[in-house]
């Protein structure tokens, strides 16, 4: 056959920015922001006012490296904010936001909007080495971050992660926080042909085995720029995309360029 013929279903596109901030673009156009951490993080290179939108922003825990810039984004797009139910206030109260943009979420609840749906699933913080009385306090006056003690000790307590569905049916979930025994029951039915995982706290055996129950078909690391202060990156994904070939065989791991625009779709072509 000399033609070759293709045919593509409409996906997203997604970039990695820094920490567990990825801006996807659905399929009709909108976007969502994940964790809104730029200012102040590893990206010099990027600020929060090149975020091209952000009329949904997904949060995962309300410690500082996830949040900072929220209040910002969150009233420049009108954003639909979601959070965990024990988090909302605090972290509403910090940005002075306006409630309109507060989605407090529970334990599997699922809010179909217009543009996806997206369901929330509660999870747990890896273990920190702090108590509640230090923890809030210290971050607070490390980072000159005054009044946020509540909203940082409210993210050592409260994890959610998020499957998102887009309207052709392509399920993204951003994950992270502890593996236990829960997690793999909870997330169990998600199937996620994408899935977002956070790197910091796990072996890559561990991960690997987790990320085979989920049963993506790829997998993009968040949090690993954090590995920079302690450890080497480059080897710690290429050991899990090794871990991933032994324990999670039918998923893939792209080590994403920061900042850099990926397109996820189905494509059907003549071999």
């Amino acid at each position: 056959m000399n033609n070759k013929t293709e045919v593509c279903a409409g996906g997203l596109k997604i970039r990695w920015l820094a920490c567990s901030c990825f801006e996807i673009e659905l399929p009709g156009g909108k976007k969502i922001v994940t964790d809104p951490y730029l200012t102040g993080s590893t990206n010099k290179n990027f600020s929060p006012e090149e975020i091209e939108g952000a009329d949904y922003i997904l949060v995962s825990h309300t410690h500082y490296d996830h949040v900072m810039d929220l209040g910002y984004l969150a009233e420049k797009f009108n954003a639909k904010v979601l959070v965990g139910m024990l988090s909302a206030y605090d972290l509403a109260a910090y940005f002075d936001l306006n409630p309109k943009h507060i989605h407090a979420v529970t334990d599997g609840q699922i809010f179909a909007f217009a543009d996806c749906t997206i369901q929330a699933f509660f999870g747990k913080h890896v273990d920190l080495p702090y108590t509640m009385s230090t923890f809030g306090k210290e971050l607070a006056e490390k980072h000159g971050l005054a009044g946020m003690e509540r909203v940082n000790n409210n993210g050592s307590l409260e994890f959610v992660s998020y499957l998102v569905t887009t309207k052709n049916n392509l399920r993204i979930l951003f994950w992270g926080g502890k593996i236990v025994a829960e997690q793999y029951t909870r997330l169990q039915n998600c199937r996620p042909n994408l899935a977002l995982m956070q790197i910091p706290g796990h072996s890559q055996t561990a991960l690997a085995q987790f990320i085979n129950h989920l049963g993506p078909q790829i997998v993009i690391p968040h949090h690993h720029d954090s590995l920079a202060r302690g450890g080497d990156v480059d080897q710690y994904l290429n050991g899990l995309a090794q871990a991933m070939a032994t324990n999670a065989p039918f998923s893939k791991l792209l080590k994403p360029q920061r900042g850099q625009w990926y397109e996820v779709k189905l494509t059907v072509t003549t071999v």
